[in-house]
């Protein structure tokens, strides 16, 4: 599955850590869409709530993107929001 957590860090207060891992840590909550498990902890649930989790590939970039109703504002380089 995916686990995703939100973790304190960057310029405007915290980032997004993704990772693959074969089951949830101890404390995470599953979810499942369209086959893909997704671990993420109690802490996090309540940062990205209503998010969705996209694939991009541009001359900028490639890889997962989450778009987060709840972010505020992000930091200038995109990796970090509030």
């Amino acid at each position: 599955g995916l686990k995703i957590d939100v973790i304190p860090g960057g310029c405007a207060g915290y980032k997004y850590f993704m990772d693959f891992q074969e089951k949830a840590d101890e404390g995470d909550k599953t979810y499942e869409f369209h086959g893909l498990k997704i671990f993420l902890n109690l802490m996090s649930v309540g940062f990205i709530k209503g998010s969705s989790i996209e694939y991009v590939s541009s001359l900028e970039a490639s890889g997962l993107k989450i778009n987060n109703p709840n972010a505020t504002h992000a930091c200038g380089c995109g990796k970090s929001f509030a």
